[in-house]
């Protein structure tokens, strides 16, 4: 189980290595790189199996021999590949256990449902923490507002059903708000 700040998310124990692997410091410098090869040396180097989902990167007229051109030390793996992929107009999914690289558009439809324990200060303030978080958190993608993603409270747990990235900034939310309380 993944906890952040006392808050986890359940999945395989794949998947929690994967997101383990994400927060991981890196170094790499790329220049001129084929995707291809910068996509395997982070796996190799990171030991963690990715993928690329050709389909997608041909159907959009991505080559997995593009050039990559990226110089960064001591950051994340996860701002890594963002910084990476978003150049590319690229993005990854955690699926079916391993780290998929697809097209920002693929990466957007794939939805993650995901469990996250309301901290005790905030078990009685579940419809404000979901209001909160729906205007706050990428506003436009939730149901509420029109988009395709929810979030709803089971007395104290929240149930999210979104993107891979978007469960990041609801996990970096929760944790955030729960330092706040414990700070009043």
């Amino acid at each position: 189980m993944k906890t952040t700040a006392g808050l986890a998310h359940e999945s395989s124990e794949a998947t929690r290595r994967i997101r383990a692997a994400l927060d991981d410091k890196t170094s790499q410098s790329f220049i001129q790189t084929p995707l291809v090869d910068a996509i395997q040396l982070l796996s190799t180097t990171h030991d963690i199996p990715i993928v690329v989902d050709t389909v997608a990167l041909e159907e959009s007229g991505i080559s997995l021999s593009t050039p990559i051109i990226l110089d960064l030390k001591n950051v994340s793996l996860r701002s890594f590949l963002r910084i990476m992929l978003r150049r590319a107009g690229l993005s990854y999914v955690i699926k079916n256990e391993v780290l998929q690289i697809t097209t920002a558009e693929e990466a957007d439809k794939y939805r993650v449902v995901e469990m996250y324990p309301f901290p005790e200060a905030l078990t009685e303030k579940s419809s404000e923490v979901i209001k909160a978080l729906t205007s706050s958190v990428e506003p436009n993608i939730w149901a509420v507002n029109g988009g395709d993603s929810s979030a709803t409270a089971v007395e104290n747990v929240l149930v999210v059903s979104a993107s891979e990235s978007t469960h990041e900034h609801v996990a970096d939310f929760l944790e955030k708000l729960q330092r706040a309380f414990e700070q009043r």
